[in-house]
């Protein structure tokens, strides 16, 4: 019975660890997305973009050919490279290959970026 007493304690110990995290977590997220720091350039990047002209490249970023948003699909190249970066940084191969990852996905975010503000 004191080893079901032990087991119990240290769930509640890595529960709790879990849940002083995660509040952290979300306190910050919750500052950040109320922050006001950004607004004036990102009303100028919201401008731009609704600058561009309603028609065939509106639709295009708004992803109307293909039925749905373009941007979660380009957000995904970013992530998918920077992921891949990473692993193979810890792969004792090379340089080159975390270093064009790095590079395309930083390529990508300007894309990503673009579609989720027309969207």
């Amino acid at each position: 019975m004191n080893t079901h007493a032990l087991d119990t304690s240290t769930k509640a110990r890595k529960t709790s660890a879990l849940d002083t995290a995660s509040a952290w977590w979300l306190t910050a997220l919750d500052r950040i997305e109320r922050s006001v720091l950004a607004d004036p350039a990102i009303r100028v990047l919201q401008r731009g973009i609704r600058s561009v002209p309603l028609g065939e490249v509106r639709d295009l970023l708004r992803g109307r050919p293909l039925g749905h948003p373009v941007h979660p699909v380009l957000v995904q190249v970013p992530i998918g490279c920077w992921l891949s970066a990473a692993v193979l940084d810890i792969v004792p191969a090379g340089q080159r290959a975390p270093t064009t990852l790095t590079a395309v996905g930083l390529a990508g975010v300007a894309p990503a970026a673009v579609a989720g503000w027309a969207d």
